[in-house]
């Protein structure tokens, strides 16, 4: 039985972000049979992270964009939080050195997806699990494929707090502190 992978790869391409991630369960959904996937990926198309998750080959791959298209794809709400969260607001109180930490709060039902501990992204993923919010103080970012769910600054400055002295030190939260005079 041939496959014509001609105008649905096209429609894939167009459809997904060049810097996120594709879901396996999510492509069944939209028309994309495990055969077909399987035939994406032979080809060089597609290239798989996990068992489930892909990406199109040859691209750089953005945590933004992977947690923007894994909130659209799978129905997840994983979400930007503590110094990550102020970083993204824009209240950077310092330059990391080496490869910046991506904090990301999930759900304490849920375990930490294997896509996560890859190294393939521009971030390292740092993800907890809390249950001091029930209902999470959230900012929603509409990106072009996806959601990105962020804590508010309050909230974010919480989490820190919570997560100190494990992540964070006293003192830098101090200076941090100092700076979010507008909360």
């Amino acid at each position: 039985m041939d496959i014509n992978t001609g105008s649905k790869i096209n429609q894939l391409l167009m459809d997904t972000d060049n810097n996120g991630l594709i879901f396996s369960s999510w492509l069944k959904t939209q028309g994309y049979s495990g055969q077909l996937q399987k035939q994406y990926r032979t080809s060089g198309w597609l290239t798989s992270l996990s068992q489930g998750v892909m990406y199109r080959t040859g691209s750089k791959l953005s945590a933004y964009s992977a947690l923007a298209t894994c909130n659209l794809q799978t129905g997840s709400k994983y979400r930007i939080a503590a110094h990550s969260a102020l970083e993204y607001a824009g209240f950077n109180h310092y330059v990391p050195m080496g490869k910046p930490t991506l904090s990301i709060a999930l759900c304490p039902t849920k375990k930490r997806p294997s896509w996560m501990k890859d190294e393939m992204f521009d971030f390292v993923f740092r993800p907890f699990y809390t249950e001091a919010f029930p209902t999470p103080e959230v900012i929603v970012k509409e990106q072009e494929h996806g959601l990105l769910y962020v804590s508010s600054p309050e909230q974010a400055f919480l989490e820190c707090l919570l997560l100190a002295p494990k992540y964070y030190d006293y003192m830098d939260l101090y200076y941090i502190m100092e700076q979010l005079t507008t909360l």
